[in-house]
């Protein structure tokens, strides 16, 4: 996997990107100390018995190079995964793939342009899949969908029929 900043553009095959990964990734480990401060804080407040979090020591990321141009062909990218995060804005996908309020037409997640997918929206296939607690069980089933394994994408069924079941 290639880490990238921010998308800024697409033409002609090549994607920009701003040089912004360093400072995203500064933001999401920010985010994350202060979801685990929150948990700590909740378990302390209401005499949980946890171990405190311990944050892992990832710096991986900010010895990636900063990419600010990328031929799609020649980075062998077949398909797009937009994530979208809590704002939503498609107006760098020049398709014809939103409907009358601007919500992606699909089913799934799945659209009727090979290789452009959506995940992680409200209601996309169920209640949860705007949550970072059901965005799993839609990416996965795109991913089955994109290696084309029919089974993986029958096993999510299977799982979710399961887990339906377990709560009625």
């Amino acid at each position: 996997m290639t880490l990238l900043g921010h998308l800024t553009g697409a033409s002609d095959g090549r994607l920009g990107m701003a040089p912004d990964l360093h400072e995203s990734l500064t933001k999401s480990d920010q985010f994350e100390a202060r979801v685990l401060g929150l948990i700590d804080s909740h378990i302390a407040h209401n005499g949980l018995d946890a171990p405190p979090a311990r944050l892992p020591a990832r710096r991986d990321g900010y010895d990636q190079p900063i990419i600010t141009e990328l031929d799609v062909q020649e980075a062998g990218i077949t398909t797009v995964i937009w994530a979208a995060g809590y704002n939503f804005d498609f107006s760098l996908v020049k398709l014809a793939v939103t409907d009358s309020d601007g919500f992606p037409l699909q089913q799934r997640g799945v659209t009727a342009y090979s290789g452009l997918y959506f995940v992680g929206m409200p209601w996309l296939h169920t209640q949860k899949s705007g949550l970072l607690l059901g965005v799993g069980d839609d990416a996965a089933f795109i991913a089955g969908h994109i290696a084309g394994d029919e089974q993986s994408e029958e096993q999510y069924g299977n799982r979710m029929s399961n887990q339906n079941e377990q709560s009625e």
